[in-house]
């Protein structure tokens, strides 16, 4: 994924964002907002474009190995007003977001311990997948939107997808729904996701 911290006017010009009904809808809610996603398209424009239209959020991540990149890029993700929760330790800055009614970033794609996750079927096979999105939702009654990043032309059109609101599910359930929603996704686009580790070895 090419990422240059892109400038106020690349943004305006060229990013497309449809669905910011759903976001809006599900910040009224008041519970705070989950943006769910995965390492598909450019994600990190999207959290760029979304901040610059004035929906900032806390991005969930790992910092890189490399203290001078990991500055860069840190400079590079926050320039909009969104800010940085390291994925280590993350559950309290995550859970004091949310109930102050703010908006979450996180990629659920990544490969997960067994100890963090739930077993359920992803691209047609059976992996883990991080299970604290669901068990936060669970606490808090956040409401989530999924969101994927498509390459048009020079830009980007970002779809954000209906809210999903808390009903008494179980935390399984949940993980699942959010798991459907990728695989259809990728499944339709799978030139634009990075699949980076070994996903779905021993499972």
């Amino acid at each position: 994924m090419k990422f240059s911290g892109k400038s106020p006017e690349f943004l305006e010009k060229n990013v497309k964002i449809e669905g910011i009904e759903n976001l809006r809808e599900a910040v009224l809610a008041g519970k705070g907002v989950f943006i769910i996603s995965a390492h598909f398209g450019n994600w990190e424009v999207a959290a760029l474009g979304l901040s610059k239209m004035g929906f900032p959020q806390g991005m969930v991540h790992r910092p890189l190995d490399n203290p001078y990149l990991e500055k860069h890029l840190s400079l590079r993700r926050t320039r909009y007003g969104n800010w940085l929760i390291p994925k280590k330790g993350a559950l309290k800055g995550i859970l004091k977001n949310l109930r102050e009614g703010k908006i979450v970033d996180i990629l659920i794609d990544q490969k997960s311990s067994p100890e963090q996750s739930f077993k359920v079927k992803f691209l047609g096979q059976e992996t883990y997948v991080i299970s604290s999105p669901a068990k936060i939702v669970k606490i808090t009654g956040a409401a989530v939107v999924l969101l994927f990043s498509y390459p048009v032309g020079k830009g980007y059109r970002i779809s954000i997808k209906k809210p999903i609101f808390y009903n008494g599910e179980g935390e399984k359930e949940l993980t699942q729904k959010y798991a459907d929603i990728l695989t259809e996704e990728i499944l339709k686009n799978p030139h634009l996701w990075l699949l980076h580790h070994n996903r779905f070895d021993k499972v």
